[in-house]
């Protein structure tokens, strides 16, 4: 408990990190907000950030109820066709990323 309590004081509620917690909101809600614009108009989000969207529908795939692999055991989780559950996807997948790929993702959102 105290090394907890110390880690809170002196680094997780530190005003030091205070940047990067604004840099990383930033990062996410992007992401977030890309991917779900791919709900409504996927041809156009498609060739504005090809990577991402074809990196998102690959990790998709295995939990979609679009055609999949027979190789796929796993339950579909995701009716994506439903906003609200195309959204809890876009969630999954965000929190699985690590830092150095979320930022990755974010990059190749604002770049040209």
């Amino acid at each position: 408990n105290e090394i907890k309590k110390f880690n809170y004081e002196n680094i997780y509620l530190s005003d030091r990190i205070e940047p990067s917690r604004e840099y990383f909101s930033i990062v996410l809600n992007r992401i977030y907000d890309t991917l779900k614009e791919t709900f409504f108009d996927k041809e156009k989000m498609t060739e504005m950030y090809p990577n991402v969207v074809h990196d998102f529908e690959n990790w998709l795939s295995g939990y979609w109820n679009l055609g999949r692999d027979e190789m796929q055991k796993n339950s579909i989780i995701f009716d994506i066709s439903d906003l609200k559950q195309f959204c809890h996807a876009i969630i999954y997948y965000i929190s699985g990323m690590t830092d150095n790929y979320a930022i990755e993702m974010y990059n190749s959102i604002i770049n040209f």
